[in-house]
Formats: C-alpha cells, structure tokens, sequence
C-alpha cells in the first residue's frame, strides 16, 4: 500500500502506520483506535443519524438540509438531475449522500453542464480538532460499477475530501487494488479519521475526484452509517469537589444557625 500513496497536487509522506497516512497537515487514519488515540484529549461526539426520514427537497429552494446535528450544504446543482439522489436522513439510521462529475472543471468548455458539479459540504456546530465516519458504503445501484459478480460496491478512484482546503482522494488512504478499468472497487470503508496537527477541522467537503484529475466512473452514491468529532472537553467539576463544596456550604449554614442563636 505505501508505494501507492499520492496525490495529484500534494506531496504524500507514509507513516510508520499503515494505518495512519499524512498529507500535508491532514492526517488521516483507517484504524478506529489508533485515531481516538490521537485525539485522546478531546471530547468524541457521535453522531448516528437515528432520527426520522429527512431528505432534501429539490423544490424547496433550499440549498442545505439538516442531518442531525450537521448542517449539509449541496454543492452543483443537484435540483437539475432527473432523478435527485435522496440526500439526507434515510430513517434507518443512515446518512445518504452523492458526488457527480457531470461536469469537471478540467474538462473542455462545452463538455457539460457547469452547475452539474454536485456535492456535499458538512458544516460544522462545533470546534472539531478531529473528524471521523464509519461504514461508508453504496446503497445503490451504481450502473458504472455494477456486474453480476460485485454487487453494490463503491468506487474509491470517484469519491474526494476537501479538508481545510486540502484534496484527498479515498483510493489513497485506504487498501483497494484497482481493476482494469482503474476502479477502485470496495464493499465497505468501516472507518476513516482525520485529524489536523492542533488545529480545527473547519470544513469538509465530499466531491467527485473528476474536479481533480480523470478517473472511469461518473458518480457515486453512497451512506455513511455515523460520524465521530473532537471537540474540545467541558470542564467538570470532580465528584470529590462538589461533595466538599457541599459540606462547605453546610458547615457555612450552621455557623450562621449558631450565630444567629447567640444573638
């Protein structure tokens, strides 16, 4: 796998971890473990996608939607597709999403619809110093990338994060041989992290690779079964510290009680 890694417009370094890739300032992480590790002093938030069906209206006007707690911003002009893609809460605790090269901006002028460049763009509550989804996967019938011996999978040469700016193509962080076609065909990521040395995760953009360099596939379809953050810790107070406040706070009153006897 570490002879594999690069990207198109960054410079790629390998980690003592197979499990941990660095570009740039983003590192990102296959390994649950190893990425909770690294943001072992932060809070983990989660978020699972557990409530009702809730999905992107293409006549609504709108430009986002709501997942949980995660501001979705479309990005291209999803609204123009014959059939839009669900994108939103799927209702069985799933998210649900897509990317389409209907029209990459390193193609020739006239090759396309310029609006057809669809995305998602997650926007954030929260201070994130980390950022993580697991089990992203294809839940629909892909027609590029399905024959009778595959099945529903996902093609990773298609699908890219743009992190505080920086592009990362999923094919180049996780371990998928490609075919003859240059498709980078799996069932399932079970987990990915990103991390971004001390400073905030402040955007995350999924989009089709196409806006980078070519690959074979036009759009990918794709649920994400959760999401993890990193955010800063809520100072608590420790049990031992209110139980002594609490006597303090006794032993005040009865001083009080005393004095006022005297008096």
């Amino acid at each position: 796998m570490l002879n594999k890694l690069a990207v198109h417009t960054l410079v790629c370094t390998a980690l003592s971890s197979l499990s941990m890739v660095a570009f740039s300032a983003v590192i990102t992480y296959t390994d649950r473990a190893a990425w909770e590790q690294a943001v072992s002093g932060y809070t983990i938030v989660e978020e699972g996608f557990n409530g009702s069906q809730s999905f992107w209206d293409p006549n609504s006007g709108d430009d986002s939607i709501q997942a949980g707690g995660i501001t979705v911003g479309l990005t291209g002009n999803h609204a123009e597709d014959t059939e839009p893609t669900p994108i939103g809460v799927t209702g069985t605790g799933l998210f649900s999403g897509e990317v389409d090269d209907s029209y990459p901006i390193h193609a020739p002028i006239g090759n396309g619809d310029p609006n057809e460049i669809d995305g998602v763009a997650l926007n954030f509550s929260r201070e994130n110093y980390g950022f993580a989804f697991y089990d992203l996967a294809s839940d629909y019938i892909d027609r590029d990338d399905l024959d009778t011996t595959d099945g529903l999978l996902l093609d990773a040469t298609e699908i890219g994060f743009l992190i505080n700016g920086e592009a990362i193509q999923l094919s180049e962080v996780i371990d998928v041989t490609l075919d003859s076609k240059g498709n980078g065909l799996v069932d399932n990521v079970p987990f990915l992290g990103f991390t971004f040395g001390e400073n905030m995760i402040e955007s995350f953009d999924i989009f089709h690779w196409d806006q980078i360099a070519d690959v074979s596939g036009t759009y990918e379809e794709f649920t994400i079964d959760g999401m993890l953050f990193a955010t800063k810790n809520v100072s608590v107070a420790e049990p031992s510290s209110i139980v002594l406040l609490a006597l303090g706070l006794l032993g005040l009153g009865g001083i009080r009680s005393r004095t006022k006897n005297k008096g």
